[in-house]
Order: structure tokens, then sequence, then C-alpha cells
């Protein structure tokens, strides 16, 4: 897993201090040089850390993005990135889950994903920005095991999910081995 941290301050270097000191499985962490003596020593103190000057390139280059910044600042950074597709935008709603340990449940809805309303059309100038989660009826979810190495982890994604549905999923999963 690689992680993006985009604004280098006290609780973004608090965050990735805990990180660096856990068992969380990461292979690399990008940070933005927006404070480069916090970024410079914190890529001092763990031999994972990059500092890149591009936001892009942590977007680009990242599993999970933290923008560790003010509204306003992270207002003004975020219009100028670009991310992949199935990365949510103010058009969507997001949530995720950790139901056992390093398993994860991803909720999602909106234009262009298998949800309701959204579903997988185009036309995103019909939809609100940053509609209210009680509108959904059905949301395109997953299930992320980070227990794999990242080579093998798949993203189990079921479309189309009733709340009831997401709520046996979770039984479900809670129940396996």
């Amino acid at each position: 897993m690689k992680l993006g941290f985009i604004g280098t301050g006290k609780i973004a270097s608090s965050v990735i201090t805990g990180v660096c000191g856990s068992s969380i499985k990461y292979s690399k962490i990008f940070i933005s040089s927006r404070n480069n003596k916090i970024a410079k020593g914190l890529k001092k103190k763990f031999k994972k850390i990059t500092i890149e000057k591009d936001n892009q390139k942590i977007v680009d280059n990242s599993n999970w993005v933290f923008l560790a910044v003010t509204p306003t600042v992270g207002e003004k950074i975020i219009r100028n990135l670009k991310f992949r597709p199935k990365k949510y935008d103010k058009k969507c709603i997001a949530a995720s889950l950790e139901i056992k340990p390093k398993v994860f449940l991803s909720v999602v809805g909106g234009p262009g994903m298998y949800s309701s309303p959204g579903g997988i059309t185009k036309d995103r100038d019909q939809f609100d920005d940053y509609p209210d989660s009680n509108e959904f009826v059905s949301f395109e979810v997953a299930i992320i095991d980070e227990n794999l190495d990242d080579e093998f982890q798949e993203w189990q994604v079921k479309g189309w999910q009733t709340r009831d549905d997401i709520n046996k999923l979770i039984k479900e999963t809670l129940e396996e081995n």
C-alpha cells in the first residue's frame, strides 16, 4: 500500500509518525514539501518516505491520499488535481469501514457508479454537489482485504446493494474464518 500526504504540518507529521511506528503494511509514503522543514525531518527519520514538490505526483503514486491542510487551502489544492477513475468527487458519497482487522467495506454512490440515484449515466450535471446519503437506495460496495500483499489484493465489487444487502454482507464477512 502506498500512502500520500498533501500537507506536512503537525497533524500530518503525527499521523505519518504513527503509521511508520505501527504494524500497518505500506511500501511507500509520499509527502508534499509544503512545510519543507517537517518534510525533511520525516524523510530523515523514516526510510520509506519520498518528498514530492508536485501534489499531482502524490495523487498518481498513492493508493490512499490524505489531504492534511485547512479547508480553504484544501479547496484550492484539490481543484487542480486529477484523480484516477473511481476516485471520488463532490458529486459522490463514499465511506469505508474496517469490519475485521485490515478488511474494509467501501461504499460509494453517485454518477458513473452502480448506485441509485446515480447509475452508470454520464450526465453529471443532473446531480447535486455533496449529495445527501439518505437519498440513496442502493450503492456500489467493495470488500478490500489488506491482509494480502499488494500484488495479491483484489476488490470484491458488488453493485446495486441496498442497505439490507450491505448489512448481510458485513455479517457474512464477520462470520468468515
